[in-house]
């Protein structure tokens, strides 16, 4: 007789948000996906960014709501984002990177600068050649930008 793996909750994570709200993701979805997190970005936006902002999800999951973060107005997507970009999961990091490429055209010119000044510092100690290349796309996207000095 061989020993069954007990598999976990697919939601699990998702605990910093109201029962309610708990309840009501999972009876229409039985496990986290791009369409719960994006019908969670137009319903409840400050809730998709307290997730966000947790990280609690699992790195898939969590990967597919920053995802779904596109739906949300750049002030609210900036706020979760940045941290993001040292979460130890590369898909994570990488999904952080092409939401605040997305970013760059919602933004003043200072904040888009701040933006591109982050990335190519998390560029500099980045591991994944995956990440890297998605932040040479967004830096390169939206054309050359002055940077501060030291930043390369």
């Amino acid at each position: 007789m061989g020993l069954k793996a007990k598999r976990s909750d697919p939601w699990e994570g998702i605990e910093v948000l109201p029962a309610r709200l708990q309840a009501d993701l999972r009876d229409v979805w039985p496990r986290p996906c791009v369409a719960a997190f994006k019908w969670l970005a137009a319903e409840f936006p400050s809730h998709l960014v307290k997730m966000l902002g947790a990280a609690t999800l699992r790195p898939i999951y969590l990967a597919m709501a920053v995802d779904a973060s596109c739906k949300l107005s750049a002030t609210r997507r900036l706020g979760p984002l940045p941290a993001l970009l040292s979460h130890p999961h590369a898909m994570v990091r990488e999904a952080a990177v092409d939401a605040l490429g997305a970013v760059r055209t919602m933004i003043s010119e200072q904040d888009d600068r701040a933006i591109v000044e982050m990335l190519c510092r998390r560029r500099d100690i980045e591991t994944s050649p995956g990440v890297i290349d998605a932040i040479n796309d967004v830096l390169y996207w939206r054309g050359p930008v002055e940077l501060s000095p030291g930043i390369a």
